[in-house]
């Protein structure tokens, strides 16, 4: 039997990249959740600006409606998550957290 080679591990604590190989689909699964849940954050904002412009509009709140919906629930979703995942206390998006971000930035008043 031949002898293994000192240079080549095969102890998984010895191998520098055994502790991440979870961790990266994870991180990536995060990474994946927050770009939804910002997407859709930037698509409410958007279109409640637009809302607030045209308010009769009825394309404009015909837009804002369909976000509110499933891809809100989508953001929700995402949101839990990683909720789930970092054991901490996340808020979902929702009307009343992106309107105040829209009247800090002048959009409506």
């Amino acid at each position: 039997m031949a002898e293994p080679d000192p240079q080549v591990s095969t102890d998984s604590w010895r191998d520098p990249f055994a502790r991440f190989s979870g961790e990266s689909e994870d991180l990536g699964a995060q990474l994946r959740d927050a770009g939804l849940a910002f997407a859709v954050q930037e698509q409410l904002r958007t279109a409640l600006t637009e809302l607030a412009d045209h308010p009769l509009s009825p394309e404009a709140g015909a837009r804002v409606r369909y976000l509110l919906g499933e891809p809100a629930a989508g953001a929700r979703a995402a949101l839990g998550r990683m909720n789930t995942s970092r054991k901490a206390a996340t808020q979902a998006p929702t009307l009343s957290i992106v309107a105040p971000l829209i009247d800090s930035e002048g959009g409506a008043s």
